[in-house]
């Protein structure tokens, strides 16, 4: 009777003390959106819908049981997204015209840092190829000037993503980046960089789908 018991308890604390639970507060600026259906999707796990909610006055909620941190979307009326990573604690979410913000748990904070970054450079690029387009000259020099622009913006995101990586090898966080931006780099590039990763990182199922070299 008492093993059986023990057991039953071995059974219960296995399915459970590996288990991570994220809570969302999520906002949003956009008055549209009241009535809309707002869903959390997991991304490692083919966009499965997790949870979903009726925006309220600008606002809902969204809770999410995993075994380990996974990527994740936050979509509203199947349009608006916003990227995150799911993990133990509680998550707050903006989401408006411009883009989105999330804060509140590690993983998912590392993450906007980088993305914040990239937005910003991402702006200081358009406002270049608006003055490019404004530009009172031939053409063809205009193309080239365009061409530049976006072989810069591609150097700056390369970077970026590098930096991102390679001080990310131990967590999911690089994952977003190489899925996203992949493109930018050569294989062996993408190697290179994965070749220290840890085995978080290594076996994420998102990544793998990717067929690098691991």
């Amino acid at each position: 009777m008492i093993k059986s018991v023990f057991i039953a308890f071995l059974l219960c604390l296995g399915s459970t003390a590996f288990s991570q639970t994220c809570s969302i507060r999520g906002v949003t600026t956009d008055p549209s959106s009241d009535g809309k259906i707002v869903r959390l999707l997991l991304i490692e796990s083919d966009n499965q819908v997790a949870d979903s909610a009726v925006v309220v006055n600008g606002r809902f909620r969204l809770k999410a049981t995993v075994k380990k941190p996974c990527w994740a979307c936050v979509d509203i009326n199947e349009e608006e997204i916003a990227y995150i990573i799911l993990e133990e604690g509680f998550l707050s979410l903006e989401m408006n015209a411009e883009g989105f913000f999330s804060k509140g748990t590690p993983l998912n904070d590392t993450f906007q840092m980088g993305w914040q970054m990239y937005q910003q450079s991402e702006m200081e690029l358009l406002e270049n190829r608006s003055k490019i387009n404004a530009m009172d000259i031939d053409k063809e020099e205009k193309k080239n000037l365009f061409l530049k622009s976006v072989a810069e913006g591609n150097e700056i995101t390369r970077v970026l993503v590098k930096k991102i990586t390679e001080q990310n090898l131990t967590n999911i966080v690089p994952v977003f980046w190489l899925a996203t931006f992949g493109q930018l780099f050569t294989k062996e590039e993408m190697d290179a960089m994965l070749s220290k990763a840890s085995p978080a990182l290594k076996n994420n199922e998102l990544l793998k789908s990717l067929n690098f070299d691991l």
